[in-house]
């Protein structure tokens, strides 16, 4: 018992290290590698600015040898029941090629027709051979990729290993992956409904300005989720935002119930403490990249930064149809959003939008501070509730599941994955209204 409360205190402190630091205390670098487990990819200093890390995902990791003798209390100190990304297997990759492994033509059927192109890929929707769930199959083809990339398989499977361990209501969803000698394919979530701009430009009238609030709650809330692991995306624009499915009642509206997916992730980055590369210039799309990004000064102290860059020229384009104006280098914020065709945007709206478009990284607000904006904290306490029966079950349902035997969460967690957005909905709406208790 005496270890696990050792365990338990370092958690704890580990934690509020953590948490304290997201808030804007700057801790050493050795202070934080004594709390913390810190892995993935390297990113350098710029400016001399000091490393940094954001994968929080590691917390409290211990051995199951030593953590027999612990009490109930103490099993969120435990090794997961499964290693990040486990439950998403890929077939053919480099050191994971076996004999007898599956080709994708033996677990899905293509359809006939793709449902886009892009410059180095397609993707086309398929149907699992043996449930018939439909599926979007990305095909990245490795000769057309290298005229981009030099490691191709290196740039392919920084993709894979990001998409096998976040798991968020608004990230598309990755299920498997195959490689061949010619192509790799990742086996992803079908999206259905359109993406945000072709939702945006399509509608005639403006969406209401809680629409489009609880639209930036949810693209907020999956870059959160990806800042807490160390992630940043650095390709945020409305192209890479889809909804699962259409809603013919709303149509050419966005739908209102199912949920924004976040897409894309080739050009996305894991960030450490570790020294190594710079973070690399330019990279992204123009219209959408942060100043220092487009100079290739972005310090990765302030990395996420870019991202809110990136999302306010998403919420400048939602709001008034096109991307800021030139004159937005020129005039002051001030002055800027004082002009004629800001008059239909609450105050509210455009000071966020301001704050999103800061041309100072260190002036604009990180993720957390974003989603505790007054404009988005008023449209989230606006939505729909979950149904009271569905929370009223709720905690019993996670002491249940956190009692139960390691075979049958296990169980329950690969089945989870397998869920259709449509038998999510409730289990989403109590996921955003926990959210917004625990910011």
């Amino acid at each position: 018992m005496e270890n696990c409360g050792e365990r338990l205190e370092l958690l704890g402190r580990c934690q509020s290290a953590c948490s304290n630091f997201g808030a804007g205390e700057v801790l050493s670098a050795p202070s934080k590698a004594r709390l913390c487990t810190w892995a993935e990819e390297e990113v350098g200093t710029v400016g001399g600015e000091p490393p940094m890390g954001l994968d929080y995902g590691f917390l409290g990791k211990v051995s199951h040898a030593s953590s027999r003798a612990c009490s109930p209390s103490a099993r969120s100190t435990q090794a997961p029941l499964c290693d990040p990304g486990s439950l998403v297997p890929v077939h053919g990759f480099l050191e994971d090629r076996r004999r007898g492994e599956p080709a994708l033509a033996d677990v899905y059927a293509l359809d006939s027709s793709p449902l886009g192109r892009g410059s180095y890929g397609e993707v086309i929707g398929a149907s699992h051979r043996r449930t018939g769930a439909r599926r979007a199959v990305k095909s990245v083809g490795k000769a057309g990729l290298r005229r981009y990339v030099k490691d191709v398989s290196g740039f392919v499977r920084r993709e894979v290993d990001i998409l096998r361990v976040v798991d968020h209501p608004n990230i598309v969803r990755l299920y498997e992956a195959f490689e061949d000698d010619a192509t790799v394919y990742l086996i992803l979530e079908l999206c259905e409904g359109g993406d945000l701009l072709e939702r945006v430009t399509v509608a005639r009238e403006r969406l209401p300005e809680r629409e489009v609030a609880l639209l930036l709650l949810q693209m907020l809330s999956a870059v959160q989720h990806l800042y807490l692991r160390g992630i940043v995306h650095r390709d945020l624009k409305p192209e890479n935002f889809l909804f699962t499915r259409r809603e013919p009642s709303r149509e050419p509206l966005p739908p209102e119930l199912a949920p924004v997916k976040l897409i894309d992730f080739g050009l996305s980055r894991r960030l450490t403490f570790e020294a190594g590369m710079r973070m690399t210039p330019k990279i992204g799309t123009a219209e959408y990249m942060a100043p220092e990004a487009f100079t290739g000064r972005v310090k990765p102290v302030l990395a996420d930064r870019a991202d809110m860059w990136s999302l306010g020229v998403v919420l400048h384009v939602i709001f008034i149809g096109h991307f800021p104006s030139p004159r937005l280098a020129e005039l002051s914020l001030e002055e800027y959003f004082a002009l004629p065709c800001w008059g239909r945007v609450s105050p509210q709206g455009r000071d966020l939008l301001a704050q999103l478009l800061q041309p100072d990284p260190a002036q604009r607000p990180s993720v957390t501070q974003a989603l505790q904006h007054p404009w988005l904290a008023a449209a989230a306490a606006g939505a729909a509730a979950p149904r009271a029966a569905f929370l009223a079950g709720l905690p019993a349902a996670v002491r249940s599941f956190a009692w139960a035997p390691d075979l049958r969460r296990l169980a329950l967690a690969a089945a989870a994955r397998e869920l259709d957005d449509r038998e999510l909905l409730a289990v989403r709406e109590a996921f955003r209204e926990l959210e917004l208790e625990c910011r």
